[in-house]
């Protein structure tokens, strides 16, 4: 019984002479990845490339300077900015495959669909969320429930405020049933591609798909921001 006691007075004094703090994040940048790395695409579509958080030794912008384009020939790409931190690499004139490389490294591989599957319907958005965890490493968040699952193909969804700019986007698969399209992991993630905003209850917003073959689904009907 005395030891017992002993050793309960012990891990009474080791808890009491710890560091409570919530321990450092790591750091983290932005860097760029392909979403598909291998796909089928449209003519009037592309690879889609993004810029995620990833953990570094400093926080820096992503390059995309850097990256090009191999056809017929390797050039700089022609890309289309569709939401903060996201783009569309469209295909180089007639080719019908394509590469992206970034220092002499295959960072993409696509093939120019002559028929490519018909463009995703507009999502049904049933609520979007925008709030903050309690949790002792707080997140915040806003995140996007539809009415049905992700359709087969969507990879991304980017919200939209009611002025029609897009503010952020997520990462999506075949059959998710939320999309988050902005976090900040935990209190871990300060740095978010240019133009980012995190939308506000009461705020009115819309939301469109993006698919494997690089195109947009129309937008949603607008729909009011709520707290959890």
């Amino acid at each position: 019984m005395k030891l017992s006691r002993s050793l309960s007075l012990a891990a009474v004094a080791v808890l009491a002479s710890r560091d409570t703090r919530a321990e450092p994040c790591p750091m983290f940048g932005l860097a760029l990845e392909v979403l598909r790395p291998q796909a089928d695409v449209a003519a009037d579509g592309g690879l889609v490339v993004a810029e995620v958080p990833r953990m570094a030794d400093k926080a820096q912008a992503p390059d995309f300077s850097k990256w090009q384009v191999r056809g017929a020939k390797l050039g700089a790409p022609d890309s289309l900015a569709i939401a903060p931190g996201l783009r569309i690499i469209r295909p180089p004139a007639g080719a019908a495959s394509f590469t992206l490389e970034v220092a002499g490294k295959v960072k993409g591989k696509a093939r120019v669909a002559k028929a490519p599957p018909p463009t995703l319907p507009a999502p049904a958005i049933s609520r979007v969320v925008s709030g903050s965890t309690t949790s002792k490493h707080v997140t915040r968040y806003v995140t996007v429930f539809p009415t049905q699952a992700a359709p087969k193909g969507a990879i991304a969804l980017v919200l939209v405020d009611a002025k029609g700019k897009p503010i952020s986007w997520g990462r999506t698969g075949d059959g998710a049933d939320r999309v988050v399209v902005y976090s900040t992991e935990g209190g871990c993630v300060t740095t978010f591609s240019n133009g980012t905003e995190i939308a506000q209850p009461g705020e009115r917003v819309t939301a469109f798909w993006i698919d494997s073959t690089g195109r947009r689904s129309p937008a949603s009907a607008p729909i009011t921001v709520v707290k959890p």
